[in-house]
């Protein structure tokens, strides 16, 4: 395996084989300026290009992290600087999962430097709280930085005017999963202070903290290595994703050779699917489509399966069977849509379709079906968020709102992801509102706009203004599988829906 062969497949995937990985560490003299150039061009550029053209930079701070280079904690904070936007392309989840790796490996020399970052109110909160989960981190791979790094989160109790309470309150709830017991006096003093009760918090509460020192375990903070986390550009990644899917050529299952006619139908049907819209929906052709998924259904009968249709087609089957049972209502055939999302959901994405089958019945008046898939949805998926947010949107349908607002909470506690989130406070919000709950309302609002500031990107009048009128129906309710209404052909929770 040659540096250039090695250097190649940095510059051009996302994705770094393992073996590939344990070379480049094992050359570290050649590889740590090659990572060092990579670092110090994306520090002074400063933003991310619409078309990322070499994906090393984005995996040389996690190298440089195991070569143990203490010098970068300055060139990674002018990264860490960038645009919400920006940083979102680049480093995706990665950025609350796994940024704190660097600062925990190699910066132990730095803390004024990341101090001086922690506090800037300019930069992203959430740049800002991975420099400092790596501080309270590094006594793991430092432990003679230990002192420090309880110094620093004292320190750190004190910036309530830079850093919103309920960030600090999460960070401490970190120090408890890190075993940093000294802090467990402050800790009840901090939380001490919170009134859980006056707004919804975002991130960790009062209670969260004094939970996390009287009974969480401590977390095993070296078990997980860089390398893990290199393949982080979002951008390459569906770049170099689509280029690959181009030149493979799919090998044809002899069930695939067996239906071919079934399998152009639904290859037509599923790469028109934006050409029949709701308000102009006539019941022939979307019972014609109907028919169409329901013959399919015989003949998907595992994912596999349908993971093999859409390669040979190239078309999202998937997308097209989950928009369906809307269009179908919206032909005013619900019956039809109900039975749909009943079988599907015996085949593919079943949380989907059963969660979306609730809120069809729901919509359509029938109270008491609704109610039972309601309870086997909640039974079958008791952890998916989505459920919880299409529950809340089938009890809201039959004129349930505390029940509706009480899954709608439910589902804002349990959302890890930006895109969670926002589905959930596109409802919420609304509602509150309708309800004359105003000022609880602005201030959900007013806490969200600070944590995600393109939460409107999940408004439909904002999808609206970027496309070229989108179905109504998804507009209002977006499923993660769903198209995304933009018409760029791609699922919505990796489109408009990041």
């Amino acid at each position: 395996m040659t540096r250039a062969h090695l250097c190649e497949s940095l510059r051009s995937r996302w994705y770094i084989e393992p073996a590939e990985i344990e070379a480049i560490l094992a050359d570290k003299d050649f590889f740590q300026p090659y990572f060092r150039n990579a670092l110090a061009r994306r520090a002074i550029l400063g933003s991310v290009p619409e078309d990322p053209i070499d994906a090393t930079d984005v995996q040389a701070i996690f190298f440089l992290a195991d070569f143990g280079d203490i010098s970068i904690i300055p060139e990674v904070i002018r990264c860490l600087k960038m645009s919400e936007h920006d940083l979102d392309l680049l480093y995706s989840d990665s950025l609350t999962e796994h940024m704190w790796i660097p600062f925990a490996r190699v910066g132990q020399n730095s803390l004024e430097e990341i101090w001086a970052f922690a506090t800037d109110p300019s930069a992203d909160i959430y740049a800002r709280g991975a420099s400092v989960r790596g501080v309270i981190a590094m006594h793991h791979f430092h432990p003679e930085r230990r002192g420090d790094a309880v110094t620093f989160l004292e320190r750190l109790l004190n910036q309530t005017g830079s850093i919103p309470v309920d960030h600090l309150a999460d960070f401490l709830c970190e120090c408890a999963d890190s075993g940093l017991t000294e802090l467990k006096q402050k800790a009840r003093e901090f939380a001490a202070t919170i009134n859980d009760d006056d707004k919804p918090f975002v991130t960790a509460t009062g209670d969260d903290v004094l939970r996390a020192f009287r009974e969480r375990p401590q977390k095993d903070f070296l078990s997980g290595r860089a390398h893990d986390v290199y393949g982080v550009n979002r951008n390459w990644q569906r770049w170099s994703e689509a280029s690959e899917k181009r030149k493979r050529q799919p090998v044809i299952p002899d069930w695939l050779k067996e239906h071919s006619e079934l399998v152009e139908e639904v290859k037509r049907a599923a790469s028109s699917r934006f050409e029949i819209t709701d308000s102009h929906d006539a019941p022939s052709p979307v019972q014609e489509q109907y028919a169409l998924a329901m013959r399919l259904s015989t003949v998907i009968s595992t994912t596999e399966r349908m993971e093999h249709l859409e390669e040979y087609t190239n078309a999202d089957v998937a997308a097209w069977l989950l928009e369906l049972p809307f269009k179908l209502v919206g032909a005013g055939l619900a019956k039809e849509a109900a039975e749909m999302g009943r079988v599907w959901a015996n085949v593919t994405e079943s949380a989907n379709f059963l969660g979306d089958r609730a809120v069809i019945l729901a919509e359509a008046g029938l109270k008491e079906e609704a109610h039972e898939q309601i309870e086997e949805a909640l039974r079958l998926f008791p952890e998916d968020v989505w459920i919880r947010i299409k529950v809340g949107d089938a009890h809201r349908a039959l004129g349930e709102l505390d029940e509706s607002e009480t899954c709608y909470r439910q589902a804002l506690t349990m959302s890890e992801k930006n895109y969670d989130r926002a589905g959930v406070i596109e409802r919420l919000i609304p509602m509150l509102e309708e309800l004359g709950r105003t000022d609880e309302a602005n201030a959900l609002e007013a806490e969200e706009d600070f944590r995600m500031k393109k939460r409107n990107l999940f408004r439909s009048d904002t999808i609206v203004q970027t496309t070229s009128e989108p179905p109504s129906r998804l507009a209002s309710k977006i499923g993660r599988n769903v198209a995304c209404p933009c018409g760029s052909g791609k699922k919505y929770k990796k489109c408009h829906g990041i």
